[in-house]
């Protein structure tokens, strides 16, 4: 599903507005996701085991694999640095991705559609995926009008 917004200023003449042309927009893939050889190589008794331990139960068809560490959720390096300064309450730097951010990153990166239920705590730090998400938006790859300024 493509969405497209438009902000219309008033006409001061009765001259109805041009139609716009969608047909030159650039084709905007969703799939951020690139599976990392680490999480590639696991095996499935592996990953059975990791979402065992952690209490992560998925359904649907393809459900990617789990990632233990930042670097195997594909994120660009600006994102990684971020994710390697943030501090818990207790000033220590996280350790990896929580359970419920390192099952639901590969979904939302292949633009999957997601559901998650999580203690409370765990639903706030997924959430830092739109983060990086919306900074994915400004990647070079882009056209220079989809940036966004911050």
């Amino acid at each position: 599903m493509t969405l497209l917004l438009a902000c219309l200023t008033s006409n001061s003449s009765d001259t109805p507005l041009p139609k716009p042309d969608f047909g030159n927009l650039p084709k905007f893939e969703k799939n951020f996701y690139v599976e990392h050889p680490h999480v590639r190589a696991r095996s499935d008794r592996d990953i059975d085991d990791y979402r065992r331990h952690h209490q992560i139960s998925s359904q649907g068809r393809d459900v990617p694999r789990p990632v233990q560490t930042f670097e195997e959720g594909s994120f660009p390096q600006y994102v990684l640095d971020v994710l390697h300064g943030e501090r818990d309450h207790e000033g220590k730097a996280w350790g990896g991705p929580t359970p419920i951010q390192a099952q639901s990153w590969p979904i939302a990166l292949k633009g999957r559609d997601c559901i998650c239920v999580a203690e409370v705590n765990q639903i706030f730090t997924c959430c830092s995926i739109t983060d990086a998400a919306d900074r994915l938006r400004q990647d070079s790859w882009l056209p220079p009008s989809w940036n966004r300024p911050h």
